[in-house]
């Protein structure tokens, strides 16, 4: 993989506002997400699921299983977290919990992000306010006093 977004390949109209254009590019760069392949076989082929794919199967579980939680779920925000859970694999590949030999060789692996990442992570629903990170671009919020997860992003936004 090159580290150039795949919506430098094919530039959109100038005319579109920043704000767009950045929303844009964010919707075509996550389509590398179908690209990783995780250890996990499919039920219906003959091959290994890929993250979008994963992504998609879980929000269909959370969507079809929410009745039987221990407690209420919001499902809409639950459906937005695991939309995006996966996201920085785009960049960091994914590592099977399972596999603990991956696990401790996974930071010689990651691969940085494209440069100028900032169509991908800066928040522009808060104007860059410094809420760095896919999901706050996507409207999906950290409870008060849980960590912040990385997004691959190089970024000290």
């Amino acid at each position: 993989m090159t580290n150039t977004f795949l919506s430098s390949k094919n530039p959109l109209p100038a005319a579109l506002s920043n704000r767009l254009a950045d929303q844009l590019s964010f919707i075509i760069e996550v389509d590398r997400l179908k690209t990783v392949l995780r250890a996990s076989p499919l039920a219906a082929a003959d091959r290994r699921e890929n993250d979008a794919e994963h992504s998609w199967h879980l929000a269909l579980m959370v969507m079809l299983l929410s009745d039987y939680a221990d407690e209420r779920i919001d499902v809409g925000h639950t459906m937005r977290l695991v939309v995006i859970h996966d996201l920085v694999e785009i960049y960091a590949g994914d590592t099977p919990l399972y596999d603990t030999a991956a696990a401790a060789d996974q930071q010689s692996v990651r691969r940085p992000p494209p440069t100028g990442c900032s169509g991908c992570c800066q928040s522009t629903r808060h104007g860059g306010s410094g809420r760095c990170g896919t999901s706050s671009r996507l409207g999906v919020r950290r409870r008060p006093g849980s960590p912040r997860r990385s997004t691959g992003c190089s970024r000290s936004c």
